[in-house]
């Protein structure tokens, strides 16, 4: 058992202790006692794996993060956990990041610095190899006034270009409704109109949560889908329970505003729970989701040897490539569908169909049923992680990492 699977087993057994409701003194006790351990465990881990990297410097006010500079002369920071940081793109890539992310912001009104995540699979682009689509997550704070956010959303429509559509903004209401505004038809440099920028500021006013969709193209991942989750939130914010919405641990702050405490113990305790949860739900139905999840774990765990095993089998079977022409499939068809979409986005549109056919052919030929031999990538993927006769599966080795057993 190495030393990272030692400390999570412990914040695991710490939890399930305070599960039972107990807020007896020993645990109080218990809890003063781990959490300082945990706290150096993590900082000692980002200076550990950033020693080695030029520039890379672990950061000194929140443990586990590290700050990865990108070149002049934008003097950037993207603060990366420790854990993600080994698997996480080139330079150039993270440096194509930030400008798209600079492109889809919404929250930078009146000179405030934006806090604005990258998250997702693109974290881990050395392990996948292939993604879809791009998820950034973004924190505002509800003293933004809506009719601002508004105006920025705005200006994101009005300066559409060939390589960046922003297309439709999607929020849940606090009342638990669903409402959608698209903006495929509307021809740069064409304004809101008054009813427009009303509803606009009335779904930001009705809204903690949204989400804005932008096709775009990058060198990385050809044309797709990014998505900006917006998480309008009351300071502080791990006061708010709408920080639950997301886990610090899978995002990388793109500058130093956006961070959030990785050490805690229930913030700790929280994430490796859901990615357990997350690979246990997904093994059998989705295998590449399942992939995914458990690259996280096993870097959490500094499990080497078994996700070198996971990563070997999925590029084998050309799991993430295929799950990756599936996914965009389904955007094509969602934009297609979209009416008299203005000429920018119609020509990223275009584009894309012409991908997909191309790396359908380079993964599958000229099979008879394109989408069930890319299914059949994926199932056979999820077939060799199951168990043989010989062996149990690599997901239950995955999983029993944490199994609590191992502290007796």
């Amino acid at each position: 058992m190495n030393r990272a699977q030692e400390v999570l087993l412990h914040i695991l057994e710490y939890q399930r202790l305070c599960s039972k409701g107990s807020a007896s003194q020993p645990l109080k006790e218990a809890a003063a006692k781990l959490a300082p351990i945990v706290e150096e465990f993590w900082r000692q881990s980002a200076e550990l794996h950033s020693w080695s990297r030029p520039g890379w410097k672990a950061d000194d006010e929140y443990p586990g993060y590290i700050r990865i500079p990108l070149a002049e002369p934008s003097a950037a920071v993207i603060c990366m956990p420790f854990h993600l940081a080994p698997a996480n793109p080139d330079l150039a890539i993270l440096q194509e990041i930030l400008a798209l992310a600079s492109k889809i912001v919404i929250g930078k009104v009146a000179g405030r610095p934006a806090t604005i995540c990258l998250s997702g699979s693109t974290l881990i682009l050395k392990d996948v190899i292939n993604v879809s689509d791009l998820d950034f997550c973004e924190y505002i704070p509800a003293t933004i006034p809506p009719s601002a956010l508004a105006r920025v959303l705005e200006a994101q429509i009005r300066n559409n270009d060939l390589r960046h559509c922003a297309a439709y903004f999607r929020v849940k209401t606090l009342g638990g409704k669903h409402n959608e505004l698209y903006f495929v038809s509307m021809i740069p440099p064409a304004a809101f109109t008054p009813e427009q920028m009303g509803k606009i500021v009335k779904l930001f006013e009705q809204s903690q949560n949204g989400q804005l969709f932008h096709l775009t193209e990058t060198s990385f991942a050809g044309i797709t889908e990014a998505t900006n989750w917006l998480i309008i939130h009351h300071e502080p914010l791990e006061m708010d329970p709408v920080s639950a919405l997301s886990f610090a641990h899978q995002e990388a702050a793109l500058g130093i505003y956006g961070r959030r405490p990785l050490h805690t113990l229930e913030a700790i305790a929280i994430y490796v729970n859901f990615l357990r949860s997350e690979i246990q739900k997904n093994a059998a139905t989705n295998p590449v989701k399942a992939y995914k999840r458990a690259i996280s774990w096993l870097r959490l765990f500094g499990a080497g040897e078994l996700l070198n095993q996971l990563n070997e089998l999925a590029h084998r079977h050309r799991a993430t490539p295929a799950a990756a022409i599936l996914s965009k499939r389904l955007v094509h068809e969602k934009y297609s569908r979209s009416a008299d979409p203005n000429p920018p986005l119609q020509d990223l549109v275009t584009r894309l169909g012409k991908e997909i056919q191309q790396s359908t052919q380079t993964l599958v030929g000229n099979a008879p049923d394109e989408t069930a031999a890319l299914e059949q990538l994926i199932a056979e993927f999820g077939t060799a992680c199951e168990a043989s006769a010989h062996q149990e599966s690599l997901w239950d080795q995955v999983l029993s990492l944490a199994d609590p057993r191992h502290l007796k």
